[in-house]
């Protein structure tokens, strides 16, 4: 199944593929910008996923849109190096927006971390590639 996760990932490294499905032509029945919309995901999600993924994917979160069912949230959590690709990161979060989902962002500001504890002379523990806060960093 496609997580929130994985999807924004595959996403941000689709983001040319995205583009150019966008100017695509669109083939619906009605003419509504909704359904264009939904159109334009349907192709995206079958070019990263399987049709039963896709088919899940649309059935779970296809009921989004509907003002009575629950609000639906995808949340994520990026690294401080995603500021490096500021653009993809934003045609993720637009596309999760599009299909329904409130995106919420949790940045873990590594880098900019790292760059602070260096500046202050602290040395980071690193246990499996995670740092260790201790108490000298907080």
């Amino acid at each position: 199944m496609l997580n929130a996760r994985r999807l924004a990932v595959r996403c941000a490294s689709n983001a040319t593929r995205l583009r150019s499905l966008r100017h695509a032509p669109v083939r619906c029945l009605q003419s509504s910008t909704s359904m264009a919309d939904r159109d334009t995901i349907t192709r995206l999600l079958y070019s990263i996923g399987t049709k039963r993924e896709v088919e899940r994917y649309l059935r779970i979160f296809g009921a989004s849109s509907n003002p009575a069912a629950p609000a639906k949230f995808a949340v994520l959590k990026v690294g401080g190096a995603v500021l490096d690709k500021i653009d993809e990161l934003a045609l993720s979060l637009s596309f999760l927006s599009r299909v329904g989902l409130y995106p919420v962002v949790l940045h873990g500001a590594g880098p900019q971390l790292n760059d602070i504890l260096e500046n202050e002379g602290v040395i980071p523990d690193y246990i499996d590639g995670i740092r260790i806060t201790g108490e000298c960093a907080l």
